[in-house]
């Protein structure tokens, strides 16, 4: 048995996601719904978060809900539509970062340098491209699928762990348009 507050390594078919403060990880069990009750009891024993995830890792709260608009004054506007970096007429690949340019520019849009991986996937961090540059500048080192490029942000201090948890608790709300 796993120390408390730990599970396993997941099994074939979970997905890894980070949702909560920096330190917490946690893995979302996908199940076919013939699997849905058995594993309901499971996850109950297992110490399941109350919004239905696995915890993987330390247990904390989930990160508060954030909208594109507290990203976009906190990081995007002071951190990223800078001028060189992602301000119109700068923006390396097209992506500029400034109020009103932003959502449309990253949600559902295939990455420049990853095409693979779109630069926001609503509802999965590891398979959105801003969060796994992001989360490298923050952390130093690759945070799922390896990056092209330079980590983010390019110039000035890396992100917070309470920063990242910010773009991380958007992206799996769905990145809305708020």
């Amino acid at each position: 048995m796993p120390p408390e507050g730990r599970l396993a390594a997941p099994e074939q078919g979970t997905k890894s996601i980070l949702r909560a403060e920096g330190r917490v990880v946690r893995r979302r069990v996908k199940l076919a719904g013939w699997l849905a009750a058995p594993a309901a009891g499971f996850m109950l024993a297992a110490g399941c978060g109350g919004d239905g995830v696995i915890l993987d890792g330390l247990v904390g709260p989930p990160a508060p809900v954030t909208t594109l608009t507290e990203i976009q004054g906190t990081i995007f506007t002071p951190r990223c539509a800078i001028p060189g970096c992602h301000a119109t007429g700068f923006a390396p690949f097209g992506l500029v970062l400034e109020p009103g340019e932003s959502w449309r520019n990253l949600v559902g849009v295939p990455s420049a340098e990853k095409p693979e991986l779109l630069r926001v996937a609503p509802g999965n961090v590891l398979e959105s491209y801003l969060y796994l540059k992001l989360c490298e500048g923050t952390r130093g080192t690759a945070c799922g699928e390896p990056i092209a490029g330079s980590p983010m942000p390019l110039v000035g201090p890396p992100l917070t762990e309470s920063e990242l948890a910010q773009v991380a608790a958007w992206i799996l709300d769905g990145a809305p348009d708020n």
